[in-house]
């Protein structure tokens, strides 16, 4: 891609790792109209779409991660959505049985999950529990 003045703001979904543009994307100038810029800019995380609809739908998202290839948090700190390696493999799981499962009050909307958990989650819910919901 060549170079441009203008650019338009990209971000990246924590859950998915794609890049999209947000729905009040920014566009950026160079004052000067030299070619400075790409033509996409990404300038933060933000929760997808396609995921928003499944959280606002009461699902919590288990983002399956690979404990071994991710760069581990420091203690006490949180987890930095670009230090972790997916695997692609993303669970909704209702709040209620989030909450049942994991014993918590009141959980975050998305999880990073160590790969081993989500499997064992589906093995355990077989066909009978129809709130896993694997994309």
């Amino acid at each position: 891609m060549s170079k441009s003045h203008v650019s338009l703001e990209q971000a990246i979904c924590p859950a998915t790792g794609k890049v999209f543009t947000p729905k009040n994307a920014a566009i950026f100038l160079d004052k000067r109209l030299k070619a400075s810029m790409e033509e996409r800019t990404i300038t933060h995380y933000e929760i997808c779409p396609e995921v928003q609809e499944k959280i606002d739908e009461g699902y919590i998202v288990l983002v399956g991660v690979d404990m071994e290839k991710s760069k581990q948090p420091e203690p006490g700190s949180s987890v930095n959505a670009a230090d972790v390696y997916r695997t692609g493999e993303i669970v909704y799981l209702k709040r209620e049985v989030f909450m049942a499962l994991f014993d918590v009050k009141s959980p975050h909307s998305m999880s990073y999950t160590p790969q081993e958990t989500l499997d064992m989650l589906k093995q355990q819910a077989g066909d009978h529990i129809t709130d896993l919901d694997a994309q």
